[in-house]
């Protein structure tokens, strides 16, 4: 029993080793340590990723046309699991800035922004899927009223890697950003985030990262509701 415990463990071990989120083909490593500390990344300790460009627009359109259809139909149907989406959703209170020095609200209407005295940008919250699920869309509703500032929100992959556990390697899956320059107002974004991505709990988590380019616009820029999908495909 004790050969066959231990035979087990080895198998399991090295399974979890191989589920270490090793980049897939096409994935383009971040390697300016100016641009990690950007994204909100220690370059000393941080393996960061990001997914390629994915044009989801056929995709988008035949969301909305299935929406369409659901809300027209006068009987509302049962969802169908191969057809509807299945999620999961994080709001501005689920988010947590990244230092004792943060400076920020989150309103009465569910509404997250960094004070303008604030040096601090990032703010995660983690998300959760079921295991061996693709991830397909995130969904992000946010108001932009800023012509100076603006909004960025990233779907993260965070592995540990059981050989080298001061290491981590994050995969950015999906990006969308209201904007720095513009004044768009109330925004609902979306962005797939590219064929073939699977939960891997054994090894990793998922987390929403919101970056202001500034909090000098206030509660002009503010964070409400992040929505990430996925299938059984």
């Amino acid at each position: 029993m004790t050969i066959r415990f231990a035979l087990l463990s080895a198998v399991l071990a090295f399974a979890c080793s191989a589920a270490h989120a090793d980049p897939q083909p096409g994935d383009v490593r971040i390697m300016d340590p100016a641009e990690l500390i950007l994204l909100g990344f220690d370059p000393a300790t941080d393996e960061v990723w990001r997914a390629p460009e994915f044009d989801d627009r056929e995709l988008l359109q035949r969301r909305f046309d299935r929406a369409a259809e659901l809300q027209a139909d006068a009987e509302p149907m049962a969802p169908n699991p191969l057809v509807d989406p299945i999620w999961t959703a994080v709001q501005s209170n689920d988010f947590r800035f990244r230092g004792a020095t943060a400076v920020y609200a989150n309103s009465t209407a569910m509404e997250l922004y960094c004070d303008p005295s604030s040096s601090v940008r990032h703010a995660d919250a983690a998300i959760r899927f079921p295991n061996d699920h693709r991830v397909t869309w995130m969904d992000v509703w946010a108001v932009d009223g800023s012509s100076s500032a603006g909004l960025e929100v990233a779907l993260y992959e965070v592995c540990q890697n059981f050989s080298d556990a001061a290491t981590r390697t994050a995969t950015q899956l999906a990006v969308v950003d209201t904007g720095a320059a513009a004044t768009p107002g109330p925004q609902f974004l979306n962005k797939h985030s590219g064929p073939n991505r699977w939960v891997r709990n054994a090894t990793c988590s998922y987390m929403v990262r919101a970056t202001w380019s500034s909090c000098a616009g206030g509660a002009d820029v503010r964070l409400q509701k992040v929505r990430v999908l996925w299938d059984y495909d």
